[in-house]
């Protein structure tokens, strides 16, 4: 049972994508049942012309981690990685105008 997400990152190879379907890759921290945490992936296309998205996921760890701490170390490990093989755009909502919109930050610029 999952009880709360820590962190979602959602990576991609091109900032704004336009292709009908846009190839990415989801990170999230959870928190699981006895205080233990995951971290899993979606790997996956947005889908334009549908609105909607087309993916798999997996465990990114056959095992769980005892403390948040490590399962975000594993995480930002692995967006580093992602970030190497050319999945360098994140996406995540800007609130700044008041209303949520995408934005989008690259990564390989920090």
């Amino acid at each position: 049972m999952i009880h709360e997400i820590f962190r979602t990152t959602t990576l991609y190879k091109e900032a704004d994508p336009t292709p009908e379907l846009a190839e990415y890759y989801q990170l999230t921290v959870l928190e699981l049942a006895g205080q233990t945490y995951a971290v899993t992936e979606k790997h996956g296309w947005w889908d334009e012309e549908k609105q909607k998205a087309i993916f798999h996921s997996v465990m990114l760890d056959d095992r769980e981690f005892p403390s948040l701490l490590d399962a975000l170390k594993r995480h930002d490990e692995h967006v580093s990685k992602l970030v190497k093989n050319g999945f360098p755009f994140q996406a995540y909502l800007d609130f700044s105008d008041g209303l949520p919109d995408v934005a989008w930050r690259n990564l390989t610029d920090i």
